[in-house]
């Protein structure tokens, strides 16, 4: 993703539903864009007012303040995703987009490679992850839980029924605090009925198999179970 100056005309988006305005999807991280967009900044790249913008809007639909999500984004501890790579391309540089097209309320003043392609896209919340590799797949699901403050119990390790997507590596147990499960379970939900998601089990609030939701299936009262397919 190359983001360059400002253009003096705002670059046109595809016509549709006001998807700058919704919360982000699960395997959106407004902490990584926040990261990428201050680096633009540093780099002479991105004007201050823009980047400031477009921090302004992912805190804003996180529920958090500009300077929450800087400082977060400022941490150490937060990893750097390597432009070109696979996770950057269909997670960060969407989420990046997200943002500047937030700010700028539906059109936006900055030269973003391929803008049109990424905000198209997004106009079907589980195409990225449907189409998303195995490995990146994984990568969301760890990512979503250490944000919602869960630790990962399984994934190919484990006992469990015979035949248990656990064994093949597309499976992962999560497990926390009854609102954190809940959060996992209500963010992965919207993606369980025909977007790459096969289960999805969390007995107090039942359970989706195979894009049927389903009641509480029993055993799973205490972690949630979710488990995917791999890429068309």
């Amino acid at each position: 993703m190359q983001i360059g100056t400002p253009t003096p005309t705002p670059t046109p988006l595809p016509q549709g539903d006001q998807w700058w305005l919704r919360p982000l999807a699960p395997w959106e991280d407004p902490v990584l864009a926040a990261k990428v967009l201050l680096n633009e900044q540093r780099m002479g790249r991105l004007p201050a007012e823009v980047t400031a913008g477009a921090i302004a809007h992912l805190a804003t639909v996180e529920g958090l303040s500009a300077a929450e999500l800087v400082s977060q984004a400022s941490d150490a501890s937060v990893f750097d995703v390597p432009e070109g790579s696979e996770f950057f391309d269909q997670i960060v540089a969407p989420t990046v987009t997200f943002a500047l097209v937030g700010a700028a309320g539906g059109s936006v003043a900055v030269d973003v490679k391929e803008i049109s392609d990424a905000a198209g896209a997004r106009q079907d919340p589980g195409i990225q992850f449907k189409n998303a590799t195995l490995e990146v797949k994984r990568n969301l699901i760890r990512q979503t839980a250490s944000r919602l403050g869960l630790r990962v119990t399984s994934e190919t390790g484990g006992k469990h029924v015979k035949g248990s997507y656990h064994y093949q590596g597309r499976a992962i147990d999560v497990a926390g605090t009854p609102d954190a499960m809940a959060r996992f379970f209500r963010a992965f939900e919207r993606l369980a009925t025909g977007s790459g998601v096969r289960e999805l089990f969390y007995d107090p609030l039942g359970g989706y198999d195979n894009g049927q939701r389903v009641g509480a299936i029993g055993g799973h009262q205490h972690h949630v179970h979710i488990a995917f397919d791999p890429p068309p």
